[in-house]
């Protein structure tokens, strides 16, 4: 994916975005992550690093991008591409802005994918380990907030 289309899809998401800080760095990563994990194809493969989900070309590509907040919103042609994508945006509302449940979100489906004979739990405390600053209710509501629609 070029950067204007990142760029794009990026400013539908998060509107006055930019790279400055390392939470917006790490909303980047995760957010294009769950996109592609709803289903929606952009061309990136993502490795687990320390905070989950990590591409190393996404950044890249993020980094080219002069204005996020000057860029322009960007659809997708396929219709039904489109429709989906606008239904992940209204199911991702209430945790876009929401760093802990990106993280752990994406990692916990991440882990899903490298393991998938694993149970729930398994997979919790894969994340656990990995991640001893959340607590393991945290990581249970997060499971069943991303299992309900991802």
């Amino acid at each position: 994916m070029n950067s204007i289309a990142l760029a794009g899809i990026i400013k539908r998401v998060y509107p006055k975005f930019d790279m400055s800080t390392f939470e917006n760095r790490l909303k980047l990563q995760k957010i294009i992550y769950l996109i592609q994990a709803y289903g929606i194809h952009l061309g990136y493969t993502f490795s687990l690093y320390h905070y989950g989900p990590y591409c190393l070309e996404l950044m890249k590509t993020a980094y080219y991008v002069d204005s996020f907040e000057n860029s322009k919103e960007v659809g997708f042609d396929d219709g039904k591409i489109e429709d989906k994508f606008k239904l992940f945006l209204s199911k991702m509302a209430p945790y876009k802005n929401d760093v802990k449940w990106l993280e752990c979100a994406s990692t916990m489906h991440l882990f899903g994918h490298l393991y998938p004979y694993e149970s729930k739990a398994e997979i919790i405390k894969r994340v656990k380990t990995m991640k001893p600053r959340y607590s393991e209710n945290d990581l249970n509501k997060i499971w069943g907030e991303m299992k309900e629609w991802l």
